[in-house]
């Protein structure tokens, strides 16, 4: 499956079993409540989408993402420190020009940047800076089998993700004068 979308408009519902090249969006026939197509705009307007990566390790849980709405971006990133019993966090709102996410699973690219807070996701690389905190790990993805699923939602809308775990990591992480080291054993 390279499109997520068929030529006939429609989509294939449940498990995907090959790899998802392109979520082309535009695509898909689309219609209203009450019956009509949805225009174009309307369709670019209604995607959303979001990128989030989480790290799970005796000493420390972290989470990021970008998230893109279209007429707003967001970004969050959080270290919970176990030992410590703290939680840091940095998150914000922004203009929609403030980040971005390619509609393309195999091809990871999202970013965020807006007061202080900066995430970059790009094909095995995820760095982020908030207060205080500063994360560059790489992923092992290539060797990861990512689940692939696209539901019903809504009235005639849908959703898709891929979900992948667990992936060895390689990096570290920076709170407070802190630094953990997250390789993977």
């Amino acid at each position: 499956m390279a499109k997520l979308v068929n030529t006939d408009g429609g989509i294939d519902f449940g498990i995907c079993g090959t790899v998802v090249d392109s979520i082309n969006y535009l695509d898909y026939h689309l219609e209203k409540p009450m019956g009509g197509t949805v225009s174009r705009l309307m369709k670019r307007l209604l995607f959303k989408q979001f990128n989030f990566i989480g790290i799970l390790g005796p000493e420390i849980m972290v989470g990021l993402a970008v998230v893109d709405m279209k007429y707003l971006t967001s970004g969050f990133f959080y270290i919970h420190d176990r030992a410590g019993k703290r939680l840091i966090e940095t998150k914000s709102i922004a203009p929609f020009f403030s980040g971005h996410i390619t509609p393309d699973p195999s091809k990871i690219d999202a970013s965020y940047s807006f007061r202080g807070l900066s995430i970059r996701i790009q094909d095995n690389t995820v760095t982020a800076k908030g207060k205080d905190m500063d994360l560059r790990v790489e992923l092992d993805l290539p060797h990861a089998n990512p689940l692939r699923i696209c539901t019903r939602a809504g009235y005639r809308g849908w959703a898709y993700t891929e979900k992948t775990a667990p992936v060895s990591v390689r990096g570290r992480i920076q709170c407070k004068g802190k630094t953990w080291d997250v390789s993977s054993p």
